[in-house]
């Protein structure tokens, strides 16, 4: 640390500490790349809506692929514990406390688990797009009072 100089952290204003240290770390990269041929054209975008459609699409697609990753998870689970022996010395454990009526094999078969992992693949799927769709309503609502959210893009 010795060999690099220092840089110092100058907060101006009423700008906050995270906004400083941001705009230290743009700067930064703005002088590495300004040695680079060509004009660096910056673009500064403001979000101001999302389209509840889009989102609530994007969110269905996102529910349905941790729905597959949920069964698929659920299932080489059941795999590992069944050819690890683990089922079978939780079975010997539930039989040895004395307790009737419960076969934890049964309870824990294959099928009941895909049945399982497949039924909260599908509670997983609705609560992420309703969620998808209700947070771009929300964030289109907030919109409208705090004017929306700033992007910056660097052409490099």
């Amino acid at each position: 640390m010795a060999a690099h100089a220092r840089d110092e952290l100058i907060v101006r204003g009423d700008e906050t500490i995270v906004e400083a240290i941001l705009s230290s770390i743009a700067d930064r990269l703005a002088q590495k790349s300004s040695g680079r041929s060509g004009p660096v054209k910056q673009v500064r975008l403001h979000l101001v809506y999302l389209n509840v459609r889009t989102a609530l699409l994007v969110s269905l697609l996102v529910g349905v692929v941790l729905a597959a990753f949920t069964i698929l998870l659920g299932s080489v689970g059941w795999v590992v514990l069944t050819r690890t022996g683990s089922l079978d010395q939780l079975a010997s454990v539930v039989a040895g406390e004395g307790t009737n009526g419960i076969n934890v094999k049964s309870l824990l078969s294959f099928n009941r688990v895909f049945e399982l992992c497949a039924l909260l693949g599908l509670a997983n799927v609705v609560v992420t797009t309703i969620f998808g769709a209700v947070s771009a309503v929300l964030y289109n609502l907030v919109v409208r009072l705090t004017g929306g959210v700033f992007v910056g893009f660097t052409n490099q």
